[in-house]
């Protein structure tokens, strides 16, 4: 049976006269109130529990270029005049292999998120993650419009595209945290779903709003620069007035680009808009994967989309924290194991399937076009905007298995590289079910089922073999269940209804209690390590800390001038001569312990070295000796 959601090819050349629609034909609905309320107690149920700690060393990294422009400047404050060294780019992911030739430094996040995030520096920490939080809020909402728009089950496919991201899209933590995904994930979300309104003859200018909010968001996390390229491909093809839509959307996303480059040049003299260094665009085959570049390409395609298990083992300093099981071969990073894309999501798999038909398979295309024209004009527009989602997703996802091996996402228990697909697939979701969408019972039945299976495998003790089995392969099976019913029997609904709430009620409850625990536990033993030092750190102290011990201390910028410094960056080299340095310069020094004894001697280098605290030092200027005052004549014994 053919899948009755294949979108219908459309020449480019008579684009205006198979796009162009009344503006009575689409709908022009706003957010019911029932769905503000849910995200409204969604927000505060957030933001109530929100941990104010630092997730990993990327969250530093883009507070530190915020807290930069708040000191009018867009480097570290407090690192001018010091002798150059990478010590002094903690911040940096890459800080072990940074090369720092002059001070101050800057960092290399992309440099678009500080203007937005400015306000918010002099709120504190929940504020900066308040930010956040509503973006992802934001993108619920331009989802449910979304879905509603263009499918057969009206605010039913809405409502359920909106829970498939809200809750099922492995967001949650993303939500809860400084880092600026969901910030990106909003304006990408937006630049699409404008794209769509612009293909169904909204005003042209649409088209530079939406080129100006993809252009935002490479300006933020710059992967999404292919994200918006990709966006503008289906202005280009399915728009009315396609070329001047195409020129206005083109110039939209020139200009945050333009921006990129000039600050880029400003702080790190380059005029590349998209690049942190000179590896930022390795590909597939400089990893020395033994197979070549091509079976590079397709193991990390399987790995980042169905199976982590399946990539080959890491190298460096990634290879301390993610390492395969020795029992279960399933990367752990903590206590939580590291997820392909659909592992965490499984109720994905149907949407790509469906998204790879549309392009793959003509008859299937013919056959969905016949079945479009007697439906209607509202469902030619489902299929043109199916086909516009496979613009975007598949590409995205082998621009990702390209870049091979070596490119790691860090610390993140999911696929953070593909989080701005996840509203675009919570979307066709909502397509591609039809009037099962309609089938609450079963649906939420199935969900009932599939968390309680997750819950079952997270029953198990965290470094019991058999959890991480389940957890990573349980998922794979009802994807594998989802996708062949929605291939073969899409037409019993309650049946897929059912199937559906198993795969999103598992991706629930897995994200609950794997990743958005390990990801609070983490933050709430940086909260404590904080905590433990907060209070004994001088103001405009600066702050020596060792490689880990230094992740936690991001938001002392916030609140007490600090500068911070991290010694493991180059061995502790130019860790005494910045201790000499920040001394002339006024600045109290203060070591976190524990601490490399050794070094500590050499970067005290005779100076008295004090407690403060259970967990801090510091290291006392030494007192110029008091003048001898000669003697007076006619004095003395």
């Amino acid at each position: 049976m053919v899948p009755e959601v294949m979108p219908r090819p459309t020449a480019p050349r008579d684009a205006v006269s198979r796009n162009a629609v009344s503006r009575k034909t689409v709908p022009r609905k706003t957010v019911p109130r029932n769905l503000w309320i849910a995200l409204a107690v969604l927000g505060v149920a957030l933001t109530l529990t929100v941990i104010p700690g630092v997730f990993t060393i990327d969250e530093d990294n883009y507070l530190v270029s915020a807290v930069a422009l708040r000191h009018g400047r867009l480097t570290v404050a407090g690192t001018e005049g010091m002798p150059p060294t990478a010590e002094l780019a903690w911040f940096d992911p890459q800080s072990h292999s940074r090369r720092v030739d002059a001070t101050p430094v800057a960092p290399t996040v992309p440099p678009l998120y500080a203007p937005l995030a400015l306000p918010f520096t002099y709120l504190g920490w929940r504020a900066l993650v308040a930010l956040n939080t509503l973006a992802f809020l934001l993108t619920g909402a331009l989802v449910f419009l979304w879905a509603r728009r263009y499918a057969d089950g009206g605010e039913a496919a809405g409502w359920l595209a909106a829970g498939a991201f809200l809750l099922g899209g492995y967001a949650l933590e993303y939500a809860q945290g400084m880092w600026p995904h969901m910030i990106a994930v909003a304006l990408t979300t937006g630049a699409a779903y404008l794209a769509a309104r612009l293909r169904d003859g909204a005003a042209l200018g649409w088209a530079l709003l939406a080129g100006l909010a993809a252009g935002w968001a490479a300006g933020i996390r710059y992967q999404n620069v292919v994200l918006a390229a990709l966006v503008g491909l289906g202005v280009f093809l399915f728009a009315p007035r396609r070329w001047r839509a195409s020129l206005l959307y083109g110039a939209g996303v020139a200009l945050p680009l333009a921006a990129c480059s000039l600050l880029n040049h400003a702080r790190l003299g380059s005029w590349n808009p998209i690049s942190k260094g000179a590896s930022y665009f390795s590909v597939s085959g400089g990893s020395g994967f033994a197979g070549g570049a091509a079976l590079e390409t397709l193991t990390m395609l399987w790995a980042r989309v169905v199976d982590y298990a399946a990539r080959p083992p890491l190298a460096g300093v990634a290879a301390v924290y993610l390492r395969p099981h020795p029992e279960s071969g399933v990367y752990l990073l903590g206590p939580a194991v590291k997820k392909a894309w659909l592992q965490s999501a499984p109720w994905i798999a149907p949407v790509l399937l469906a998204l790879a038909l549309v392009w793959l398979w003509p008859r299937a295309t013919a056959v969905a076009e016949a079945a479009a024209q007697a439906a209607g004009d509202a469902a030619r527009r489902r299929l043109r905007e199916l086909r516009c989602l496979a613009l975007a997703v598949w590409p995205m996802l082998a621009v990702f298995a390209v870049a091979g091996a070596s490119r790691t996402d860090g610390w993140s228990y999911n696929q953070r590289y593909f989080v701005e697909l996840v509203p675009l697939a919570a979307v066709a979701l909502a397509w591609i079910l039809g009037d099962a969408v309609r089938r609450w019972r079963p649906l939420l039945l199935g969900a009932a089922v599939g968390a309680l299976l997750a819950a079952a495998a997270l029953a198990r003790p965290p470094e019991a073999p058999v959890r991480h089995l389940a957890i990573a392969y349980l998922p794979l099976l009802v994807a594998a269940l989802f996708t062949a019913l929605w291939l073969f029997a899409r037409r019993r609904a309650g049946a897929l209804a059912l199937v559906a709430g198993l795969a999103l009620g598992w991706a629930v409850a897995l994200h609950l209690g794997d990743d958005l625990t390990a990801s609070r536990g983490l933050r709430e033993s940086n909260r404590q390590r904080l905590a433990s030092v907060a209070d004994d750190v001088p103001q405009g102290a600066a702050v020596f800390a060792f490689w880990g011990a230094k992740d936690s201390l991001g938001p002392l910028l916030l609140d007490h001038d600090a500068v911070i410094a991290d010694p493991f960056a180059d061995g502790g080299e130019a860790a005494p001569q910045l201790v000499t340095a920040f001394l002339a310069a006024g600045r109290p020094v203060v070591v976190v312990l524990p601490f490399p004894g050794d070094l500590l001697s050499r970067m005290a280098a005779g100076r008295p070295v004090v407690r403060r605290g259970a967990f801090l030092a510091q290291v006392q200027p030494v007192e110029p000796p008091e003048p001898v005052q000669p003697a007076q004549p006619g004095t003395g014994g």
